[in-house]
C-alpha cells in the first residue's frame, strides 16, 4: 500500500481499495472544494484512515469520476452538496431580464437594481426576512404571495432563488431550491420541469434529482412563478402540490395575481372527489405593495436617472405618487421623462400607459434613427392607421389572443422583432425550464393588456369591430374569469371615453354579463368612471 499511496499521489492514478487492510480502519471521506469558485470537485474521494495498533498510518486513494459511478447507487450527502452547489451557480447569477429602451443594452444585475418591496401580511407590514416566520406556532408549507399587475411578483420569485444561492440568512436553511417559472410548465409534470432545471445548471446525475427532493423534503423549496398564467385546463398538476397531494413536506411559495386565484370545483373533483373540502390551499399570505414612501421610490430611482431630475419627479408626483407604487411604472418614468419633462397630467393609469406608450415608440424611434414627428401621437390618426399604429394594432391582436389563451410567449418573427426594438417585448433570458427557442415575452401582462385594449379601440372606431368581434368576446369571458383583474375591458371602455356605448352594441355578451352579475358591473363601472 505505501508503494501505491506515492504512485497515486504523483501521478493521480487509481489505487484498489484493499478490503482486507481497510478492515477495522475508521474511514473518514473528504471531498475537493475549490473555495475561490465555490465549486464542489466530484473527480477524487480521499479515504483516509489509522490502523488499531497506533503504528502505521494508511492512506487509501480512490478515484470516482460522475462517468464511472454506478448508475443504481443511492444518492448520498456528497450527491446533494453537489446539486445544491450547482444550483447555487445557476441562481447566482440570475438576472432581471434587459429591455430595449435601456441604453446600456445589459441584464439589469439583481444586486444593484433591486430595491426593498412593501410586503404585507394581516394588514401588517413584514420584511423579506419574515417570509418563512412560522404561523401559530407551525412551519408554513405553503405561501401566497399576491401583487397587482407590475408591482415586483416576479422580480421577488427571483430575488429569493438569488439570496439563497447566496446563502442568506434567512432563507439559508433550505438545502435545495427550485425556481419555476409556471408560464413553461404548461401541460408538463412538475418532475420534468425539475429535471430540466438539472440538466439547465450541468448536474450530471439527473436520475439523483428527485430522490434528492424526497430526501431533503423538509429542506426543499419550490418558488412557483405566475399562477394566474396557466390555464384552468393546465394547471392540475400545480393544483396537487398546492394541496399536497404532492410534495406535501416540500416548502411551496406561489406568485399569483391579487385576488385571482381560485380552487375550481371541477379541479376539487378530481383532486379529492367531493366538494366540501378547504378552498384555500396556503398556510400563510402575503401581499406585495409595491415601493412605498417617497424614500424608497427616490432610492429607486436614483438607480436610473440623476438625482437633479429624481427630485423633479418628486416635486411633480408628490400628490399623486401612489399611482407610482408599481416598480415597473417607476422603471419607465425616465423614458417619458426624456420625451416629455411634463408628467403632472398622468392622473390615471390609462393616461399613464398612453404617454408610456407614445413616449417608448419615439423614443425607440430616434434611437434607431428612424423618422418620426415629433408631435406623434399613437391615439390621433384621420382616416386609416400610420405603419406604427398598424403595427401596434396587430401586436395588440396578437396579445388578446395570447391572454385568452394563457400562452404568453411570442415566437420570433418581423412583427415581434419590430415590437421588441421598440420596447413593449423583452428577450427572454431568464431560467428556463424547457429546452425552446428564443423567444419574446411581454415587458409585463399590463403591457400587453393595453395593447389588446388599444387594437379594439381602433377597430370600433374605425367601425372594424366584426373583425376582432370573437376576441372581443374572450375578453369580456377572461375579465369574468378573473374576477375583474383582467385590465383589457376597463382599458378599452377608457379609451372610448364618451363613445362607451359604441362598446356596449358591439356585443351581446357585455350587455348579457352587466344583467346578470352586479358585482362585476359596479366594479367594471366604476374602473371606468374613474378611468383606471
Amino acid at each position: 500500500m505505501s508503494n501505491n499511496r506515492q504512485t497515486s499521489e504523483g501521478s493521480g492514478g487509481n489505487v484498489p481499495l484493499s478490503i482486507e487492510s481497510a478492515r477495522n480502519i475508521p474511514i473518514d471521506i473528504h471531498t475537493n472544494v475549490d473555495k475561490s469558485s465555490n465549486t464542489f470537485t466530484n473527480s477524487t474521494f480521499y479515504i483516509t484512515g489509522t490502523s488499531i495498533s497506533g503504528s502505521n498510518e494508511t492512506r487509501i486513494e480512490r478515484s470516482i469520476t460522475g462517468q464511472n459511478q454506478n448508475r443504481n447507487e443511492t444518492p448520498n450527502d456528497t450527491s446533494c452538496l453537489v446539486l445544491k452547489q450547482k444550483l447555487q451557480q445557476l441562481y447566482t447569477n440570475i438576472t432581471l431580464p434587459k429591455v430595449a429602451w435601456l441604453d446600456e443594452g445589459c441584464d439589469l444585475s439583481m444586486t444593484e437594481y433591486f430595491v426593498k418591496l412593501h410586503l404585507n401580511q394581516s394588514n401588517e407590514s413584514i420584511e423579506i426576512n419574515d417570509i418563512f416566520n412560522y404561523v401559530n406556532s407551525k412551519k408554513p408549507l405553503r405561501i401566497l404571495i399576491e401583487g397587482q399587475p407590475g408591482f415586483g411578483k416576479t422580480t421577488l420569485a427571483t430575488k429569493l432563488a438569488h439570496d439563497w444561492a447566496r446563502n442568506e440568512k434567512y432563507i439559508k436553511h433550505f438545502e435545495l431550491a427550485f425556481l419555476m417559472p409556471l408560464r413553461e410548465l404548461q401541460q408538463s409534470r412538475i418532475d420534468d420541469c425539475i429535471l430540466q432545471i438539472g440538466s439547465q445548471c450541468d448536474y450530471q446525475r439527473n436520475d439523483h434529482i428527485i430522490e434528492l427532493i424526497n430526501i431533503h423534503k423538509e429542506e426543499t423549496l419550490f418558488i412557483l412563478d405566475g399562477l394566474d398564467e396557466v390555464s384552468l385546463e393546465d394547471r392540475l398538476e400545480i393544483m396537487k402540490v398546492l394541496f399536497k397531494q404532492m410534495y406535501s413536506e416540500v416548502t411551496v411559495i406561489v406568485f399569483c395575481r391579487t385576488g385571482l386565484f381560485q380552487f375550481s370545483k371541477k379541479e376539487c373533483t378530481k383532486l379529492f372527489g367531493l366538494l366540501n373540502v378547504r378552498r384555500n390551499f396556503y398556510d400563510k399570505q402575503i401581499s406585495i405593495l409595491g415601493i412605498q414612501g417617497i424614500k424608497k421610490k427616490r432610492e429607486f430611482l436614483n438607480k436610473f436617472i440623476p438625482e437633479s431630475t429624481v427630485n423633479n419627479v418628486v416635486q411633480c408626483l408628490l400628490y399623486q405618487f401612489d399611482l407610482f407604487d408599481s416598480p415597473l411604472f417607476l422603471m419607465l418614468l425616465p423614458v417619458i421623462l426624456e420625451d416629455d419633462e411634463n408628467i403632472t397630467e398622468l392622473s390615471t393609469k390609462t393616461e399613464f400607459y398612453k404617454k408610456l406608450f407614445n413616449s417608448i415608440l419615439k423614443h425607440s424611434c430616434v434611437k434607431r434613427g428612424l423618422d418620426i414627428d415629433d408631435h406623434f401621437d399613437l391615439f390621433q390618426f384621420n382616416t386609416s392607421p400610420d405603419q406604427i399604429q398598424e403595427q401596434i394594432r396587430r401586436f395588440g391582436i396578437l396579445s388578446v389572443e395570447k391572454i385568452v389563451n394563457k400562452n404568453l410567449k411570442f415566437e420570433s418573427n418581423d412583427l415581434t422583432k419590430e415590437i421588441y426594438e421598440y420596447g413593449l417585448l423583452i428577450n427572454h433570458k431568464e431560467i428556463k425550464c424547457f429546452k425552446s427557442t428564443n423567444h419574446y415575452e411581454a415587458l409585463h401582462l399590463s403591457i400587453l393588456e393595453f395593447a389588446s385594449a388599444f387594437s379594439f379601440w381602433m377597430d370600433l372606431k374605425l367601425n372594424q369591430a366584426a373583425l376582432t368581434e370573437n376576441l372581443l368576446n374572450g375578453a369580456i369571458n377572461d375579465f369574468i374569469e378573473s374576477q375583474g383583474t383582467s385590465l383589457v375591458m376597463p382599458f378599452v371602455a377608457s379609451l372610448m371615453e364618451d363613445d362607451l356605448d359604441q362598446l356596449l352594441l358591439q356585443t351581446q355578451s357585455l350587455t348579457a354579463w352587466f344583467s346578470i352579475d352586479f358585482d362585476l358591473t359596479l366594479k367594471f363601472d366604476s374602473q371606468v368612471q374613474a378611468r383606471i
